[in-house]
């Protein structure tokens, strides 16, 4: 079940009372590079005295897999891993963004657009901008997106700002622009 603020309680979708922190935890398979970063992350988690830090690299350790493997339980285990450093420390920003960027993952942009909107509010950093511009263009508010977007790129231009440029300038029919940004934005790629 859930609640009215997504990352409210320790509770999941898949039932109440259950402990968001140790399904991250839960052993993976899996023997490339990336599946032993994951343990890795897990390991000090589960033991570290700074477990915040490496909840919030697990579930960004998570995020890389669910777009490597395009499997979506990934993206689950990355929403669990901020959902348990929201129930250690409520409104964390970096818990916030986790949280928010698999959520948007997961297609629940209205739940996104709710945490991106407290971040905005009160740190307002450019991936902030970004996840709202994200969650709002999915629910088909272009223009709101364009919007948030702009403040992504006015705060910090580079790679990611420019290409969810690219992709608003798709979106819009200006193909040029949108090839120009995607340029841009794999140039900085290049040359960060």
């Amino acid at each position: 079940m859930i609640s009215a603020l997504p990352y409210s309680s320790g509770a999941t979708d898949a039932g109440a009372g259950v402990d968001p922190c140790a399904i991250a935890l839960l052993p993976q398979s899996g023997t490339d590079a990336l599946d032993r970063e994951i343990s890795h992350a897990q390991d000090h988690a589960r033991t570290g005295p700074d477990s915040l830090i490496w909840f919030e690299r697990l579930g960004w350790l998570f995020t890389a897999k669910a777009r490597r493997s395009y499997d979506p339980g990934y993206w689950k285990l990355a929403e669990q891993c901020g959902r348990c450093m929201m129930s250690r420390k409520p409104h964390s920003p970096e818990g916030l963004l986790l949280l928010g960027h698999a959520l948007d993952s997961l297609h629940r942009f209205h739940e996104a657009e709710t945490l991106a909107r407290e971040l905005v509010d009160t740190r307002g950093l450019y991936l902030d901008w970004g996840l709202l511009g994200d969650a709002l263009m999915e629910q088909g508010r272009l223009a709101e997106a364009i919007d948030a977007y702009q403040r992504m790129i006015d705060l910090k231009p580079g790679p990611q700002a420019y290409s969810r440029g690219a992709h608003v300038r798709w979106l819009k029919g200006d193909l040029q622009g949108a090839i120009e940004l995607a340029r841009m934005a794999a140039t900085r790629k290049r040359s960060s």
